[in-house]
């Protein structure tokens, strides 16, 4: 309890937190020693599904993209590199090959990373294949390979693509790791693959007071009667040269969880109100008033909307505010991803709670 009441250290990040309980359940699955006789003749047409697709694959009458995607789909890198070096070395030659789609639009590269097969990922990469391609549902590669934890996939396609596409329905690859942690799917894959975006993302991070409802305050509407809660507040790009995310953390036990309890889209070229002082109860001397969205789940967007928040003392209040004020803009004006500035020792992010 002592613990817990304890102020959070302006300079110190917190680790993301991992439950133990949820490491049990993601734990190895112990294989079963003796299959029952359904089981082996599901195995053995299996067996006839795969010589069938080798043998589909060597058909002299198989269009060379049909191969290149059946042999992606099926993991084989060899077979890929095979078929893409037959082929002339030339754009219009390797694009119908490289863009050839199935019925759901998934050309051979996001194929291949839906599967996990990171050597044909690799293969299609050194060809020039599209990492931005998108399927009917506007999912990339790189969506796939978080919605089924691929994590070391993620990885590989971090080095060549901006993370901040989105698909369909408004999900970037790091809010569809977010909705897996949230609906206990793939827990441990995704948090990896969480950890890796958000290393890729992130601008800017340090402690905030956050102003939320209350019972008073929604009874009356009136914003000053709000309450003041911590947050650990990390800046992450969204890809767009007027927003960036603020992600704000309750922190447990000194540890951040690994999903944000609220979500606030920044307008960086609005004014940026500092010393409002707008509570009437416990007013914060370094607050400042920002203009935004609320992130709802499912991608969408709340109403425009102020957002009050405060700094825990004057110079965490001097670091945001320059943040706000001036680097926001800058950084993504040029498009570019940043990391934030020295915050003095702190202890890396590790995925893992830490040990009772």
């Amino acid at each position: 309890m002592v613990a817990a009441t304890m102020a959070p250290n302006p300079q110190e990040a917190p680790p993301m937190m991992l439950s133990q309980e949820t490491k049990e359940k993601e734990g190895p699955v112990r294989r079963q020693v003796s299959l029952s006789v359904v089981q082996r003749v599901v195995q053995a047409a299996n067996g006839v599904k795969q010589l069938g697709l080798f043998a589909s694959l060597l058909a002299p009458n198989a269009l060379p993209t049909n191969r290149v995607w059946a042999a992606a789909n099926a993991g084989d890198d060899m077979l890929v590199l095979q078929h893409l070096a037959g082929l002339p070395n030339d754009a219009t030659q390797l694009r119908p090959v490289l863009e050839y789609t199935n019925r759901h639009g998934q050309t051979p590269l996001i194929a291949a990373c839906a599967k996990g097969h990171i050597r044909c990922v690799q293969a299609l990469l050194m060809h020039s294949a599209n990492v931005y391609a998108q399927d009917n549902q506007g999912h990339t590669g790189l969506h796939h390979a978080c919605l089924h934890g691929h994590f070391d996939l993620v990885g590989v396609l971090l080095s060549v693509q901006d993370p901040a596409l989105r698909n369909r329905e408004g999900l970037s690859a790091m809010d569809v790791c977010r909705r897996n942690i949230d609906g206990h799917r793939q827990v441990l894959a995704s948090a990896k693959c969480l950890e890796l975006l958000e290393q890729r993302s992130r601008l800017f991070e340090g402690w905030l007071y956050e102003s939320v409802n209350n019972l008073a305050s929604s009874a009356l509407g009136l914003r000053s009667l709000q309450s003041w809660v911590r947050r650990y507040a990390v800046v992450f790009s969204v890809g767009s040269p007027d927003f960036v995310e603020i992600a704000c953390f309750d922190v447990q036990h000194g540890l951040r969880q690994l999903t944000p309890q609220s979500t606030i889209l920044f307008r960086v070229h609005d004014p940026v109100v500092l010393n409002s002082q707008r509570k009437m109860f416990n007013p914060k001397p370094y607050n400042f008033t920002i203009a935004g969205s609320r992130k709802m789940p499912g991608g969408y967007l709340g109403r425009p909307d102020l957002f009050e928040l405060a700094a825990f003392n004057a110079a965490e209040y001097e670091r945001w505010a320059s943040f706000m004020c001036v680097a926001a803009r800058a950084m993504t004006a040029h498009g570019a991803q940043h990391t934030a500035p020295p915050r003095g020792p702190s202890p890396s992010d590790p995925l893992y709670t830490k040990s009772a």
